[in-house]
Order: structure tokens, then sequence, then C-alpha cells
């Protein structure tokens, strides 16, 4: 089971956390958004009081966004069941029926690994979807079917290597962490982090390994959310580590229509260091999909 937290009323806004983090990586955006939505910030397997993935098979995006699309899909069956209430009671009603029918929309939010999640979600909901915002997600296997980055692909494969080895012992998980930290933000990033962050991240990592597995088998078609068209904003740093970056670049290139930001220098983890910047791109995003799609 995984655990949530939810903030305020309204349209709903689903927060996909990062590998490695919790929902409290979006403590900044809750308060933003709360006033104006029912924000919903979801803890991933593994992750504060969310309990562990614990099938005897390797652990997938699917997976990860089946709890969340059942929690979707159940508030949106209860509001429609609540308008239907209403338009059976008296016609006088249809203004409250108008204001419920708004809450339908949803807004999907996602970082790294979360943004994989979200993409997955809004993949399975299809025109359910009202927007979807992304920072540089970890869908690796988007690269795999493409002649142009497939060797990339093979590369990282390579890169993590057996990924049961990576947390066999204290040892390896610190390697693990290291590697990790280096991937995405650049060579020799693990010696700048305090010994307290190196110590939390090497915690997480026999987690993050299921997360890793995730993002390099996860079966993933990148055509089928051209669908979304302009609802997409997909955000990434352009000086992230050129093999990190490829599958941002990726989601780019196939979302022609798609909003895309750059944010220069601000690395992988700007919705965590940057986020006042970051959310309120992000904020923008929602407001104007939720303006455009009102009645």
């Amino acid at each position: 089971m995984i655990d949530r937290f939810e903030y305020g009323a309204g349209s709903l806004v689903i927060l996909c956390h990062g590998a490695a983090s919790h929902s409290g990586q979006w403590k900044a955006l809750i308060e933003l958004l709360s006033p104006d939505f029912h924000v919903v910030a979801f803890d991933q397997y593994g992750y504060r009081h969310s309990t562990a993935w614990s099938q005897p098979r390797p652990m997938l995006y699917q997976d990860q966004a089946a709890p969340i699309i059942d929690f979707i899909r159940s508030k949106i069956a209860q509001t429609r069941s609540t308008n239907t209430e209403l338009n059976n009671e008296s016609s006088t009603e249809q203004q409250n029926v108008k204001r419920l029918q708004n809450r339908i929309k949803v807004h999907l939010v996602g970082h790294s690994h979360g943004a994989s999640i979200a993409t997955n979600i809004a993949l399975a909901l299809g025109s359910q979807v009202t927007s979807l915002s992304l920072y540089e997600p970890n869908s690796f296997t988007a690269l795999k079917n493409d002649p142009i980055r497939h060797g990339a692909y093979q590369q990282i494969l390579q890169e993590f290597g057996d990924l049961e080895k990576r947390v066999s012992s204290l040892e390896d998980q610190t390697r693990f962490a290291k590697d990790l930290m280096n991937f995405w933000l650049g060579p020799d990033q693990w010696s700048s982090l305090s010994s307290r962050q190196q110590a939390q991240l090497i915690s997480v990592m026999p987690q993050t390994v299921h997360e890793v597995y995730a993002a390099l088998h996860s079966p993933f078609d990148i055509q089928a959310l051209k669908t979304l068209k302009s609802r997409v904003l997909m955000m990434y740093d352009p000086f992230t580590p050129l093999r990190a970056r490829m599958v941002s670049e990726h989601y780019a290139a196939t979302l022609s229509q798609a909003h895309i930001k750059l944010f220069k220098g601000y690395r992988h983890l700007a919705p965590i260091t940057h986020a006042q910047q970051v959310n309120q791109v992000i904020q923008q995003h929602i407001s104007k999909w939720e303006s455009d799609q009102s009645e």
C-alpha cells in the first residue's frame, strides 16, 4: 500500500516524487497550489509510511502508477455520482453541477522517476488528464527502440550493471548511491554532499534499486503521449549530463506540441533546490489548462 497526503479542494493535482525522495519534496508546491486545488502527494513503495515492494517479480512503472490511477478513477466516479444526484433534484442546482464537473479535471506533476510514473498515469487515463508537468523523466526504455538513441540505452544498462549486486552490502549501496548522483548531476557531485546527506541516500538504496530497474525495463511507448499535445509541460536542464538528459530531449523532440521550458544550470534536482522557480512554471501551466478547459 502506498501512502498519500491530501490538501485543499477543487480540481485534482497529483504529485509524484523522484527516486530516493518522498512527498515532502513538494512542500512548497503544495503550499502554492492547495488554496485553489485538491492537491494529493503520494509516497511511493518503501518511502515514509508506504510499504516496501514485496512482490516476487521486479517492480515496473505500471505497478507504481496503478494505485494512483485507482485513486483518481474513484474520485472521478464519486464526482459523477454527485453530479447525477444533483441533476435529479432540480434545475436550480445547475450551477452546483457545473462547479462539481470542473473538479473532474486531473493535473499530473512528476519529477525524475515520478515524471515517468506520471507519464504512465497519463497514458492510462488519456483524455481524462487535463495537464501533465514533467521535470527530467527517467524513462530510459523510451530510448530502447529509437535508432538514434539505442546505443545510449545499452550504455546505461551496462553502467548500472547487475542491480541485485548493487545493494548486496553497505559498501555496494554506498557505491551505488555515488554512481547515481554522478550520473544525474555530473562527475564528483557525490563529494559535494554532506555526510548526513550521503548517509540518507545510502539508506534508501535498497528501495531505489527497484526504481532503477523500472526505469531500465518498464515497457513504454512515447508515441502514445502525442495525444496530449500542448497539455504537456516538459522541463529540463540542457546542461544535465548527456545520457541522463537524453530521455528529456527525446520527449521534447517527440512531443512537438508540448511546452518546453529549459532551466539552464539548475540541474536534475531543480524541483527541490530551485523550487520557487520551477513551481512558478508548473503553477502557470496548470492554471492555463484549468482556465482553458472550464465551461
